[in-house]
């Protein structure tokens, strides 16, 4: 897993082709992807970055409900990293028999086979053997492509030369200040992708509870749930702070941030870092990843299994 991380670079340079590229309809600008856990990160990444754009995330069994026709009017994509996801396939397969219009994203597995099978529109993720969550150099650049998004695919492409270097040392010691902590990500509605992939980072990599809230919402509930001392030592709240974001969000978080110190509540206020808002992007998501790879060394976990979740795939089946 630390090689991927050092490698992101590598992704950035990487070209999709769209297979069948000609069936899009390019009329259409309105999309659905149905996508689990890593495989849906690059499109919250998106929707980040284009606020305007109607893309919706379904993470579920089948095709989402919709208005009488409203179907009609997207694109509906399936990402999976793997090709298996069930939920994913389930969607894949009923979009297809409502004779929707459909593409894929994906490495191989049921999706590609159904993609060359119908001859969908679909791009082929590189078999490199990395996670999912480890991957959204490859699936944002994949997206981009499929939906024709060329700009994107020229500024996610200047990543290529960013120097990520020197994240992996200061992930190494953040890692140590949230040692038995439960870390919470705090963020504003804006930047609730960062705090959502920090999350699912501290999750699955760093093989600890972690959660995430945001701004303004947290301050009219979660603030008052720490008014009881003995659950303050728990956690560790890490503070996501936009520069660019609204002057009243902006206020709310260092207020926020001041009533935990005084509370005696773990905190660390992380800055958002970069020329670029890619640059921005990327920096904190590394950063999430080498603290995610320390703290799994810290308990003695191997922070490239996932064994809990090949367990429980392996009961759903059963």
């Amino acid at each position: 897993m630390e090689n991927a991380i050092r490698q992101l670079n590598e992704q950035f340079r990487w070209q999709p082709v769209v297979m069948h590229a000609e069936k899009l309809p390019r009329r259409i600008h309105q999309y659905i992807l149905a996508g689990m856990g890593g495989s849906h990160l690059a499109a919250d990444i998106l929707r980040r970055i284009h606020t305007n754009l109607d893309f919706h995330i379904h993470e579920d069994y089948g095709v989402p409900q919709l208005r009488d026709g409203r179907r009609e009017e997207h694109v509906f994509i399936a990402s999976s990293y793997s090709g298996n996801t069930e939920e994913v396939v389930s969607f894949l397969r009923e979009a297809l028999t409502r004779e929707l219009s459909v593409a894929v994203i994906t490495t191989g597995g049921v999706l590609l086979e159904l993609a060359e099978e119908y001859g969908l529109p679909h791009v082929v993720l590189p078999q490199t053997g990395i996670q999912p969550r480890n991957a959204l150099g490859y699936t944002l650049r994949a997206l981009a492509a499929l939906i024709g998004d060329s700009e994107l695919l020229r500024k996610t492409g200047s990543l290529a030369d960013h120097d990520f270097s020197y994240l992996e040392a200061r992930g190494r010691d953040f890692a140590r200040t949230l040692d038995e902590k439960i870390p919470v990500i705090y963020a504003s509605r804006v930047n609730e992708t960062l705090a959502y992939n920090w999350k699912i980072k501290l999750n699955e990599t760093g093989k600890t509870p972690a959660f995430y809230n945001i701004f303004p919402e947290l301050n009219h509930n979660e603030i008052e749930g720490f008014n009881v001392p003995a659950f303050r030592k728990q956690f560790h709240i890490i503070f996501l702070y936009d520069e660019n974001d609204h002057e009243r969000v902006k206020k709310r978080m260092k207020i926020t941030h001041q009533l935990y110190k005084e509370k005696g509540i773990n905190v660390t206020w992380l800055e958002l870092e970069g020329a670029t808002l890619f640059e921005q992007i990327f920096n904190s998501l590394t950063l999430a990843d080498w603290t995610a790879v320390q703290l799994a060394h810290v308990y003695g976990q191997d922070p490239e299994k996932v064994q809990t979740i090949e367990l429980f795939k392996k009961r759903l089946v059963g």
